[in-house]
């Protein structure tokens, strides 16, 4: 009666064995590969997600720059010269040579509407660090000078120091 009762026993634990394998085959596995699925979409939509967040912020930062050149570019014109404020040209340059106790002279001043520019032919005396500053001074103002010649020399006008520059400028001109 033993053996019918160590029967009964490795039947009944061999069913359960199988039934165990067959929920392990049939829904544990396939449910830890739907597991893994789903993690790698969630993972793949967060990279998507911060990488969207990211062009928006960048998109964002674009359009503020953008609108802070445009107010810019509408300032502009305030700072560029206009045709027929030839006089405030001058002058500017004029207090400029005074400040930096240089002499200048403008022998030709050409402003060309058509071409919206403005071309000053002018010499400039004094010593080598004023002359220096003077040109800096002038390259940092407000109407944008394009130097097109410059030609430096010794003063023979008495003083041992002093040099005299021959400068060639355009200028923007605006309507």
């Amino acid at each position: 009666m033993m053996i019918k009762h160590e029967y009964k026993i490795i039947t009944l634990l061999t069913i359960l064995t199988l039934a165990l394998f067959f929920m392990v085959s049939m829904v544990i596995l396939p449910t830890l590969a739907q597991i893994k699925k789903v993690n790698n979409e969630a993972t793949a939509l967060k990279v998507f997600l911060e990488k969207s967040i990211q062009d928006s912020q960048v998109t964002r930062h674009s359009l503020a720059e953008q609108a802070n050149a445009r107010a810019e570019i509408m300032n502009l014109g305030s700072h560029l010269y206009h045709i027929g404020d030839d006089l405030k040209l001058i002058d500017e340059m004029e207090n400029l040579a005074n400040t930096l106790r240089v002499n200048i002279t403008i022998s030709n001043f050409n402003a060309d509407p058509a071409a919206r520019r403005v071309r000053l032919d002018m010499l400039i005396q004094g010593d080598y660090p004023a002359i220096v500053a003077y040109l800096a001074q002038l390259a940092q103002s407000n109407y944008y000078p394009r130097l097109n010649l410059i030609e430096v020399a010794a003063d023979n006008s008495g003083h041992n120091d002093f040099l005299k520059a021959k400068l060639q400028i355009e200028t923007y001109a605006a309507q």
